[in-house]
């Protein structure tokens, strides 16, 4: 009898166990499961890169855009005081005016002022023929305020 009984506790712990076939079908599923989601943590980390790196180019570029505009505003002509062409008469003013010089080969000290209401429009072809220099801004300095 006692036999019996323990074939038959035999048979009960069999049913209730999982076969090796079951364990490893489990465990590729739960592996099929985390690679999944390991590659959708991947990408996500990778996009979040990109978009990371994209943020600090725009933040980058417009900061020199903002001092750029900042300079440019401040501009003022370095030490050029008033100027009258005595030809035309037009008086330059030395401040907050940008005018190019001539080529050095030239005799006049001042032709063409870059305001468009400082010459008249059939001065300004002729003064371009001349051959002014491309450089406007290296007669003038950039201020700061404090």
């Amino acid at each position: 009898m006692n036999s019996r009984h323990d074939n038959a506790r035999l048979r009960a712990s069999r049913r209730r166990a999982f076969t090796i076939l079951e364990l490893l079908v489990a465990v590729s599923v739960m592996t099929l499961v985390i690679y999944v989601l390991y590659a959708l943590f991947n990408q996500t980390q990778m996009a979040l890169r990109k978009n990371a790196s994209q943020v600090d180019v725009n933040e980058g570029g417009r900061a020199a855009m903002e001092m750029i505009v900042r300079e440019l505003s401040q501009m003022e002509v370095s030490g050029y005081p008033a100027i009258t062409d005595l030809q035309t008469k037009l008086t330059y003013s030395g401040s907050k005016s940008f005018f190019s010089r001539v080529t050095p080969g030239e005799s006049v000290a001042l032709r063409m002022a870059y305001q468009s209401d400082a010459m008249p429009p059939v001065r300004d072809a002729w003064a371009i023929e001349q051959g002014f220099r491309t450089n406007i801004l290296q007669d003038f300095t950039f201020t700061s305020r404090g």
